[in-house]
C-alpha cells in the first residue's frame, strides 16, 4: 500500500475546513447598509463592528488567548450581525457573548470567571445573566453551528504542509507561526479585510509572507478545485495580500530579530522552496491516486468520484 503523501493530507485537512464553512453571509454583506445615517441609526454599523472586533481582540490578547479563539470570536459576531439586525446598545454583550462561546470551545483550560472579567472591561451595565440569554439568543440564531473554519485555520493547515514538503524543514520556527496568526487574527477587526473569505484571506498572507512557495500553490489549487471541489478565487486572494501587506511590512521591524530574520528568508531566499518544486509534488499526488489525470472535455469526467487516499 502506498504511504500516505503530505498531498493527500492537505487535501483531506482542506476538505474538512470546508465542510465546516459558515461564512455565506459575506455573499449578501451589502444589505447590511444602514437606511439611515450612522449618527441616526439605532442599529450597529460598519464603524459599529469594527469598534466591537477590536474589543473582542484586545480582551484576547489580555487573557493571552489563541489567535483561532480570536478569529472564531469575530466570526460568530459577524454571522450574528449580518444575519439580522443589531441595536447599538446590544453590540458589547454580543461581543462578549461571542468570545466566550468561542473560549468555551477552543480553550484547553478555561479561565476562571471569565465572564465576569469581560463584563467589568465592557464598562457596560449587563450581568451574567444577561449574557446566558444572549448565549442562547446567539446558538438559536445558528443553529448551534458553533464550530467554523477561519482564515488562521486555513493558514495553518498550508503551512504545516509547506513543513511537510521541504523534507520537515521548518520553514518558521513555532514562535513565528504564532506571530503570523496573530497578525491574521488581528486583520479580521477591519472589516474589509474580514469581508474576504477565510481560504482566500489565508492564501493572500501567504502570497504576502512567502512569495517563494505562491506560484506552487496556485497550480495546486487549480488541481483541487477540478478535481475535489476546492474552489478558490485568486483574484479575492490577490486582493487580500493588497489588504495585508502594508500591515505585514510595518510588522516586521516591530519583531525580535530571530523571527524576522526568518520571515525574510522565506520570503526572498533562492533556498527557501528547495523541496517544494510543482512538478515532484503534484506528481506524488497522482502516484498516491490523491487525483486522477484531468480527462478531455468530450470525455465528460464524472462529478461523483472521490479521492482515493489511504
Amino acid at each position: 500500500m502506498a504511504p500516505t503523501l503530505p498531498s493527500s493530507k492537505l487535501v483531506n485537512q482542506l476538505k474538512a475546513l470546508s465542510a465546516k464553512r459558515r461564512d455565506n453571509w459575506k455573499k449578501s454583506y451589502q444589505s447590511f447598509r444602514p437606511s439611515l445615517p450612522e449618527s441616526e441609526s439605532i442599529h450597529a454599523t460598519y464603524h459599529d463592528r469594527d469598534e466591537a472586533c477590536k474589543w473582542i481582540h484586545n480582551q484576547c490578547i489580555l487573557h493571552q488567548l489563541s489567535a483561532d479563539i480570536i478569529a472564531l470570536a469575530i466570526a460568530i459576531f459577524d454571522r450574528v450581525i449580518f444575519g439580522m439586525k443589531v441595536k447599538k446598545a446590544h453590540i458589547r454583550v454580543l461581543a462578549t457573548t461571542c468570545l466566550l462561546l468561542a473560549a468555551k470551545l477552543l480553550e484547553d483550560e478555561q479561565i476562571r470567571n471569565l465572564g465576569k472579567h469581560l463584563i467589568r472591561a465592557s464598562k457596560t451595565a449587563f450581568s451574567v445573566r444577561d449574557l446566558k440569554r444572549m448565549e442562547m439568543t446567539i446558538l438559536s440564531k445558528i443553529n448551534w453551528e458553533v464550530s467554523e473554519s477561519t482564515s488562521v485555520d486555513f493558514f495553518s493547515s498550508l503551512l504545516d504542509y509547506i513543513h511537510v514538503t521541504t523534507h520537515n524543514r521548518k520553514v518558521v520556527g513555532l514562535d513565528a507561526k504564532k506571530v503570523l496568526l496573530h497578525f491574521l487574527a488581528k486583520q479580521l477587526t477591519n472589516f474589509e479585510t474580514a469581508r474576504i473569505p477565510p481560504l482566500e484571506l489565508a492564501f493572500g498572507l501567504f502570497m504576502v509572507a512567502f512569495k517563494k512557495y505562491s506560484s506552487q500553490f496556485r497550480v495546486f489549487f487549480k488541481l483541487q478545485q477540478r478535481q475535489l471541489g476546492l474552489k478558490i478565487d485568486i483574484k479575492m486572494a490577490e486582493e487580500a495580500a493588497r489588504l495585508l501587506k502594508p500591515g505585514y511590512m510595518t510588522m516586521l521591524p516591530t519583531l525580535l530579530p530571530p523571527i524576522r530574520n526568518q520571515f525574510i528568508m522565506a520570503a526572498e531566499s533562492p533556498e527557501a522552496a528547495e523541496g517544494i518544486i510543482a512538478d515532484s509534488y503534484i506528481w506524488k499526488m497522482f502516484a498516491d491516486r490523491c487525483l486522477e489525470p484531468v480527462k478531455e472535455p468530450h470525455d465528460q469526467p464524472s462529478t461523483s468520484a472521490t479521492p482515493m487516499c489511504h
